[in-house]
């Protein structure tokens, strides 16, 4: 069974909403005799109107990772049973562009069904008359929707569960540029030019920020082990603690959001653009995911061996190694933008070749004591959409038994190319449109996606690339760090 909304069971074997209407299981006989209203969720709703919050944002993140939000007043939430009911919308927010909210020709049309995830539901600290809630699609009829990445994240979930009991831990490190404006010019700038942890960056007006988005996430129940400069211009890393992968995926969305609202608030501007400056590191968003079984420790664990590196289980080394077989067309949906390209470049740190290695920064995935690092992911990935194809590759690595090649120290860049055939390492590809291409080819990630799904993000994704390949560079720069 897939997570289940308040008042609905979500079926995962033939993808039907159980129970469609309100939740009205505990109605009590004398409630029903009198006809006194029923609420569901009675204790959140007291809980919020308490706290003085005054209405809900219905949140999902769409095909472009944009998060696009529907604002309902606590009462009507509540008292008009949206909470269970859902809130109507429209199939074609799945296919819009980055560049505009335009309809494309092949979009899915007809109402929609945002239903409540209630067990998301969360203050917004750093707007406390607002609380946040996700939401799975469905169609009228109680269909799920096929371009409801959420939903699709937790259907390989439980297939991972049902077929080889594995479940998922996931971490983030979040990469981020802070921007203000020159007093005189008002041109964008970087808020500092300081390097790697250097502590001059962190003096009291830059901490005062960071700390405040540390205490607005963990305000949200997003743990945070660490932050820190990063090394290009205006550039700092948050690090998220580990957790069970949806509501990891989630706090990476409600992240994203958070860090952008409280730089704002102190005046400043944050971008999760892939490559805010030429010749310098890029953002991203690294993901670490660790297996664990309901018998077993993690399955990424082992002993050191005489080399110091950890010895991984022969079953991670199976889903890795499916990882890596199917990087160049998962390549479209972790690094989904016309700008992802110009951060997957060698020598850069940000993993452009098909290897692994044991903290090899040149590496696209990388092994740690208990875990493995995918570094290709950036902040215009939609994360749900992103880690179920991870997932899935993964998971047919274990079905397939595919096995891991050897280990990579070295900077692939630095090998000839007959050294790169001989190891089977390729370069990531270099545009989106390539690695649209590599995407289209793939049958497991079409079964994974579906038609719908796979048929609108290609579409989307090819509108885009026309609309911003005529693009002047400035123009096309102000659209990202606007947008991301």
């Amino acid at each position: 069974m897939l997570p289940a909304t308040a008042g609905h069971a979500i079926d995962a074997a033939n993808g039907r909403v159980l129970g469609t209407g309100p939740a009205l299981a505990n109605t009590s006989a004398a409630a029903v005799k009198s006809k006194t209203p029923v609420i569901a969720h009675a204790e959140e709703y007291a809980r919020l109107k308490k706290a003085g919050v005054a209405f809900v944002r219905v949140l999902w993140c769409d095909t472009v990772n944009l998060v696009r939000t529907k604002v309902i007043p606590l009462r009507r939430f509540f008292e008009d049973r949206l909470s269970t009911q859902g809130i109507r919308d429209q199939q074609c927010l799945a296919a819009m562009p980055v560049t505009g909210d335009e309809v494309l020709a092949g979009s899915p049309s007809g109402d929609l069904i945002l239903m409540p995830d209630m067990s998301t539901l969360c203050i917004m600290p750093y707007y406390p008359s607002h609380a946040s809630v996700f939401c799975f699609m469905y169609l009228p009829n109680g269909q799920p929707f096929a371009c409801d990445t959420r939903a699709l994240v937790a259907r390989v979930l439980t297939r991972a569960k049902q077929e080889f009991d594995l479940t998922f831990n996931m971490g983030f490190e979040l990469e981020f540029t802070l921007f203000m404006r020159n007093a005189t010019t008002g041109a964008r700038e970087p808020l500092d030019k300081a390097l790697y942890a250097e502590n001059s960056a962190l003096d009291p007006s830059t901490s005062e920020v960071l700390d405040d988005m540390v205490m607005m996430l963990e305000a949200q129940g997003i743990a945070v082990e660490a932050y820190h400069k990063e090394s290009a211009p205006g550039q700092y890393e948050i690090v998220l603690k580990y957790k069970e992968a949806l509501a990891a995926l989630d706090d990476l969305v409600r992240a994203r959001t958070t860090l952008r609202h409280v730089a704002k608030a102190h005046g400043l501007e944050c971008s999760f653009i892939p490559k805010p400056f030429s010749g310098e590191a890029g953002n991203s968003n690294h993901c670490h995911i660790s297996e664990s079984t309901s018998s077993d420790d993690d399955v990424d664990s082992g002993v050191a061996s005489d080399s110091g590196h950890v010895v991984i289980s022969q079953e991670a080394q199976h889903f890795m190694a499916g990882v890596l077989h199917r990087l160049m067309p998962l390549t479209a949906l972790l690094a989904p933008s016309y700008v992802s390209y110009e951060r997957l470049v060698p020598q850069m740190w940000s993993g452009a070749f098909t290897v692994w290695g044991h903290g090899n920064k040149e590496a696209a995935v990388r092994a740690g004591d208990n875990n493995f690092e995918v570094k290709t992911l950036d902040g215009t990935a939609n994360p749900h959409l992103a880690l179920a194809g991870v997932l899935a590759a993964g998971l047919d690595g274990l079905r397939q038994r595919l096995v891991l090649p050897p280990p990579l120290q070295d900077d692939p860049a630095t090998l000839t190319q007959a050294q790169r055939n001989a190891i089977h390492c390729q370069s990531l590809p270099s545009s989106l449109l390539m690695a649209l291409t590599h995407l289209k080819g793939d049958a497991l990630l079409a079964d994974v996606l579906g038609p719908r799904l796979l048929n609108t993000f290609l579409r989307v994704k090819e509108g885009e690339c026309k609309q911003i390949d005529v693009m002047h560079g400035a123009e096309r720069y102000e659209l990202f760090v606007r947008r991301y």
